[in-house]
């Protein structure tokens, strides 16, 4: 999110990283938009191990620094994450090395999926969502799926019309989002400038 926003993480003095190391001062946001602000990334957020639970401790303190230090009030705040598996990693000594969406998993009320119509992401739906179930059974009792929903499509494809009907009859209904966000060549556009879509092309739906 970061990088398509084109912010320049090296200018920040404050990210996740410092979020979840536990920094309690010096908050500082992106305004993308009005009521829409990006707590930057980090390049080496990988190198580190974490708690599954570390961000679940955190939150309350991000809040507090947003009241205190911005003086703002959020009704959301949105967990961007990359679509790795959930597969919890041990290293040599046996410690768990627990995924950064696994421990955003756990720091959730709700969780949506964006999926493209191709193989590759309908093969690994399946898998997905049993592992964000048993997450919910171990760790995190009150999340909730909020459902998957067809990104970047073209909706005149025939492959496009295929999958959609084959996901919708393979998985429970209260998962299902009825409906799905275009391909279009302003969203590419948007990401080249580092602004939403909202601001290129608002009277730009997504369907």
């Amino acid at each position: 999110l970061s990088a398509g926003y084109q912010i320049d993480i090296s200018q920040n003095a404050y990210t996740i990283m410092d979020l979840l190391m536990g920094k309690a001062s010096g908050l500082k946001f992106k305004s993308k938009l009005k009521n829409h602000y990006v707590l930057p990334g980090s390049k080496i957020l990988d190198t580190r191990s974490f708690e599954i639970d570390v961000l679940k401790k955190r939150l309350p303190a991000l809040v507090r620094m947003i009241q205190n230090e911005i003086n703002l009030t959020f009704d959301y705040i949105i967990i961007d994450c990359s679509p790795t598996d959930m597969k919890t990693r041990f290293d040599m000594a046996g410690k768990a090395q627990y995924k950064l969406n696994q421990i955003a998993l756990v720091a959730s009320d709700h969780v949506v999926v964006p999926l493209l119509a191709d193989e590759f992401s309908k093969d690994g739906l399946k898998g997905l969502l049993d592992d964000i179930l048993v997450l919910k059974k171990e760790h995190n009792p009150s999340l909730t799926i909020g459902g998957v929903f067809f990104n970047n499509v073209m909706i005149n494809e025939k492959g496009f019309k295929n999958y959609y009907t084959e996901l919708k009859a393979s998985i429970p209904e209260r998962f299902f989002i009825n409906t799905y966000v275009r391909k279009d060549v302003k969203i590419k556009d948007a990401l080249g400038l580092g602004l939403s879509i909202f601001q290129v092309a608002p009277e730009k739906s997504g369907r």
